[in-house]
């Protein structure tokens, strides 16, 4: 063998060394700690965090393998997300917890640092003492983006801590009107009453779900985690079908709101232990659309 072709055998080697070395470090950059295969009924609902909504930081997504920023986490700042997957990344500044995520439709999906998103929690409405309280947690607090879009369709009622309370609950409706039942108020609206049901137009719809033969809390329900303002225009079609109007429903500012929305998030006090690898805890996450006018009753 000529001395020649044995340098060129260690090169050789020395190469395919490295190549394995390389592709070893590659593999091992990104450690899976769980992956519900992208599964939507069993995903963690987030929101992009407050401090990349105001501005005050930058924050990006990354492709899955962690080697190309893909899109400005700022451009995206209201955005609700589902998160499927926590995985162990090695980076230059060492070791970081990134989630895998994607918004409603799937159009953005792919790695972010786990401080750029925030988890979809609520507070109990009978953690509440006062109306006031309530109704500037529901005009502030992330969770309720829904519900402030609902609050818009009746402009000059008044939020009722008393009456929303009696709605958290998921039970209480007759199996037949699905109306729910009151103490000290007269049910004059409810969103899960079988009146408001959509018979008006078969192929009305949105993003495919179709609003004939749903209530507006039903349509709420099905229609989970995609953008508010397009489900609440559709609810308001529902309200128009069933007469009450926008001009009527300007005119019930003698009745009372009773409002509890979960939009896919858990409950703040059941999730007091999770952690970044687990932000969800066991999904304990919840659906609740209970919106109800109460006449006050004398």
């Amino acid at each position: 063998m000529t001395k020649r072709l044995k340098i060129g055998i260690l090169v050789a080697t020395f190469l395919l060394t490295l190549g394995i070395s390389n592709t070893s470090q590659a593999k091992s950059k990104i450690k899976v700690y769980w992956d519900n295969h992208d599964d939507r009924l069993d995903t963690t609902h987030m929101y992009t965090a407050p401090a990349i909504q105001k501005g005050q930081q930058t924050g990006y997504m990354w492709n899955f393998k962690h080697t190309k920023r893909i899109h400005k986490l700022n451009n995206y700042k209201y955005t609700e997300w589902n998160l499927y997957s926590a995985v162990s990344v090695i980076t230059k500044r060492g070791k970081g917890i990134y989630y895998k995520i994607s918004n409603a439709d799937q159009s953005v999906r792919g790695l972010v640092y786990h401080k750029y998103v925030t988890r979809a929690l609520a507070k109990n409405v009978n953690s509440f003492t006062s109306d006031a309280e309530y109704i500037n947690y529901l005009k502030t607090a992330p969770s309720q983006k829904l519900a402030r879009q609902i609050l818009k369709l009746f402009p000059n009622s008044q939020v009722s801590l008393d009456l929303s309370k009696q709605v958290a609950t998921l039970n209480g409706r007759n199996s037949r009107t699905g109306v729910m039942a009151l103490t000290g108020f007269t049910n004059k609206l409810d969103f899960g009453a079988e009146s408001l049901t959509f018979l008006h137009d078969r192929s009305e719809s949105y993003k495919g779900y179709k609003l004939f033969g749903s209530n507006p809390g039903s349509f709420l329900y099905r229609t989970y985690l995609l953008p508010a303002t397009g489900r609440v225009n559709a609810v308001a079609k529902m309200l128009d079908a069933a007469g009450y109007t926008a001009e009527k429903r300007a005119k019930m500012g003698n009745y009372q709101l009773g409002i509890c929305i979960y939009d896919e998030v858990g409950d703040l006090d059941n999730h007091k232990n999770d952690t970044l690898i687990h932000p969800g805890g066991s999904p304990s996450f919840y659906l609740i659309y209970n919106v109800v006018l109460g006449g006050k009753e004398n």
